[in-house]
């Protein structure tokens, strides 16, 4: 990244804050917690066992634990999940946090323009995706606007964004320097 604060000509953040995906993963942990809790409660404090083909106390707990793992697990790391962008002189840095970190160097790429695009008819959605048809990678949270890089070698990379032109105009005024 950009040695200094003063470098940087282009930073944006973004994170997956979108009602409706929160709903629907709250709604499945409660979901899962509640009945995990009622199966924990009927077998281990009742006595009695917890559905048709009851399985140990030992296991139920395990599975219990995993699945309690899983429904808070998976709030906090997409609560994590995050995508920063920044442009400083000679490089475009891209961080899709906790899974990817990509440094590109201006001279890399040939082209760019911002562009609105269709995520799940492109790419099947958001995320770090494949699109087929030649599209290339796509880096994004939400929304259907980026910057379409085309590389030197050929290939593509679309970038997610909330403001698509300023990030297109700092590229390339840093590739103009």
């Amino acid at each position: 990244m950009a040695n200094s604060r003063s470098e940087i000509r282009f930073e944006e953040h973004q994170y997956l804050r979108q009602p409706w995906l929160w709903i629907l993963i709250g709604g499945i942990g409660v979901f899962e917690v509640a009945l995990f809790g009622y199966g924990l409660y009927q077998q281990l404090y009742l006595g009695e066992p917890w559905g048709n083909n009851p399985t140990s106390d030992r296991t139920l707990v395990v599975v219990a634990v995993l699945v309690l793992t899983f429904a808070v697990g998976t709030p906090a790391v997409l609560l994590a999940l995050r995508l920063s962008v920044f442009v400083d002189a000679t490089h475009l840095h891209v961080r899709f946090l906790p899974f990817l970190r990509r440094s590109i160097p201006l001279d890399q790429i040939a082209h760019c323009e911002a562009r609105t695009y269709r995520p799940l008819g492109e790419y099947g959605g958001w995320g770090i995706r494949w699109g087929w048809g030649g599209r290339g990678w796509v880096y994004s949270v939400s929304g259907n606007r980026g910057v379409q890089l085309e590389f030197v070698s050929g290939k593509r990379l679309l970038i997610g964004s909330q403001r698509p032109e300023q990030l297109a105009d700092a590229i390339v005024t840093a590739k103009d320097r």
